[in-house]
């Protein structure tokens, strides 16, 4: 068994139980006949057995968050589906009889509930009879966990967020001194680029200047060469 696991990734097992979660929902979101609710007790099954597959692939890799993540969804998700299927086909098959407006209020609360709407917690109510206070207040328990998970991860986010802004502060004064230091360094560039040319023109100037004395010297060595010549 172990070995028919590692064939699948946790990722393939997870795609296919949100596929049959999905069609649980609109299943229940639409008419419910014995048929529709006969299938969708066989997918619940079927998700259930892709939560086990995912929660034994986590405990094989070692991955915690993964493990506390599909028991989680295993308890807030499948559990309630299965025991809103089963008095379902519970009452379908005891031939209960609902009034329209007794049915249209439970059928919206279930549909809320089940759907994501987590406004909707009243009880429902059969003949008089209270048929709800367990699952409200699990659901009231569950909406309370949500929260306090949210509240954590508020905090945790604010708290990134502080550490964000510090090390954005801290790159925005590097990047002004880097620029600083950018302009400096191109002033300076400029200066030495100033100083070269001066130096090259004075150099210039300076070797046409030795070129001349060089040409006079010539000049005079040959007249003064000349003059003897003559004299002699």
């Amino acid at each position: 068994q172990k070995c028919s696991l590692m064939n699948r990734k946790y990722e393939d097992y997870e795609e296919e139980y949100e596929d049959a979660l999905s069609r649980v929902r609109r299943f229940l979101a639409s008419a419910r006949t014995h048929a529709a609710l006969l299938e969708c007790d066989r997918l619940i099954n079927e998700s259930r057995k892709h939560m086990y597959a995912m929660q034994a692939l986590s405990e094989i890799e070692g991955n915690q968050m993964k493990l506390a993540e599909s028991k989680r969804r295993l308890e807030q998700e499948i559990n309630p589906l299965s025991n809103e299927i089963s008095r379902c086909i519970l009452d379908f098959s005891s031939g209960a009889d609902f009034n329209s407006s007794q049915t249209e209020s439970n059928s919206d609360a279930i549909r809320n509930e089940l759907l994501g709407n987590r406004e909707l917690m009243g009880n429902f109510t059969v003949g008089g009879s209270n048929l709800g206070t367990d699952r409200t207040n699990d659901v009231v328990s569950t909406t309370e966990n949500l929260l306090k998970e949210t509240q954590a991860l508020c905090e945790n986010t604010e708290s990134i967020g502080a550490e964000t802004m510090s090390i954005m502060d801290s790159q925005s004064e590097q990047l002004y001194s880097s620029s600083r230091k950018i302009r400096e360094t191109q002033s300076s560039m400029e200066r030495a680029g100033f100083v070269l040319k001066e130096m090259t023109a004075r150099a210039f100037r300076n070797k046409l200047f030795l070129y001349c004395i060089l040409g006079l010297l010539i000049l005079a060595n040959g007249y003064i060469l000349g003059r003897r010549l003559f004299w002699h």
